[in-house]
């Protein structure tokens, strides 16, 4: 009998919550190096994880590469002004997702100088915006956070540092856990989309 059980797959029950993330987008015409562009990611993927998402399976991650080819096509077929705002919502429709996400970056530049006072000195211009749209209740998030610093030299106050701290002020605003599962189940999102 325990064999049997083996064998058969598990009853099929409702389908699992979707979440889609598409990696980070550099508007800041390439500044934006790899290892930060990662660090980013990472730090969204934390975000994301659903505890014991393995074992009771309530979301399904969708492919990165997935999310990044159709937002590409969404933004061609809007044209030269395509804005990722306006592109996040029939992105989630393609991408069939309950959560879609994304953070696009547009200033990241450090630039550092010894004063007067033969101190080293720091600027930094760090700033990104989160983006997450909400199938459940048709609704976009929209988050903006960073921002144009001047510092006595500290490798805390470099731009990879200060954009991670800019993302992580731009999820507080957010507060997107209260929209993953087991709060938010797919059937929520389909019961929405279907009134």
């Amino acid at each position: 009998m325990a064999r049997a059980a083996e064998i058969m797959p598990p009853e099929p029950g409702p389908r699992p919550f979707r979440i889609a993330l598409v990696p980070v987008i550099d508007a800041t015409g390439g500044w934006l190096d790899n290892q930060t562009a990662t660090e980013l990611m990472l730090r969204l993927e934390q975000e994301l994880h659903i505890p014991l998402n393995n074992t009771m399976h309530w979301a399904e991650y969708l492919p990165e590469d997935d999310s990044w080819a159709a937002l590409k096509v969404e933004m061609k077929e809007r044209g030269a002004k395509a804005r990722l705002r306006d592109a996040m919502q029939p992105l989630a429709a393609k991408l069939g997702a309950d959560l879609t996400v994304a953070v696009e970056v547009t200033s990241f530049y450090e630039y550092r100088y010894i004063n007067w006072e033969g101190e080293t000195v720091i600027e930094t211009s760090t700033r990104l915006t989160l983006f997450a749209y909400d199938a459940a209740t048709d609704r976009l998030i929209k988050k903006t956070a960073g921002g144009f610093d001047v510092n006595s030299y500290h490798p805390s106050y470099e731009a990879g540092p200060k954009l991670l701290e800019a993302l992580d002020d731009a999820l507080t605003e957010a507060d997107l856990r209260p929209l993953l599962p087991p709060k938010r189940t797919a059937a929520e999102t389909n019961a929405a989309s279907a009134a």
